[in-house]
């Protein structure tokens, strides 16, 4: 409704879905002592 750009709408979604991915392996990996993921592509 506000006319936003698509970089404008990209941009926070890209790296608010970055930041909770690489919180929650940090968090997987080191506080729960489990290994994720046990196998990479």
């Amino acid at each position: 409704m506000s006319n936003a750009s698509w970089p404008f709408l990209f941009t926070p979604v890209l790296t608010g879905s970055v930041i909770m991915v690489i919180c929650s392996v940090a968090y997987n990996n080191l506080v729960a002592k489990r290994h994720y993921p046990k196998h990479w592509l």
